[in-house]
């Protein structure tokens, strides 16, 4: 794959797997339900997708090293 396949890959795969989770923060947080545990889970999470993510779509080693 080219970086370019690999950077629309890697933004559809975000979009499938966080898209919900942010909502869910956004509507609870206009509800004024959320909360520091919860902030804490949604952050770890995400942090979890992405290395997902990068560890299925990694860069070229010199596009990494451009950035």
């Amino acid at each position: 794959m080219t970086d370019e396949e690999i950077q629309i890959a890697r933004c559809e795969l975000y979009r499938k797997k966080s898209d919900s989770l942010i909502l869910e923060r956004e509507r609870e947080k206009a509800l004024n339900q959320w909360n520091d545990d919860k902030e804490n889970d949604f952050i770890q999470k995400i942090k979890e997708i992405s290395i997902q993510i990068e560890s299925l779509f990694p860069y070229s080693k010199t596009a990494e090293d451009t950035k």
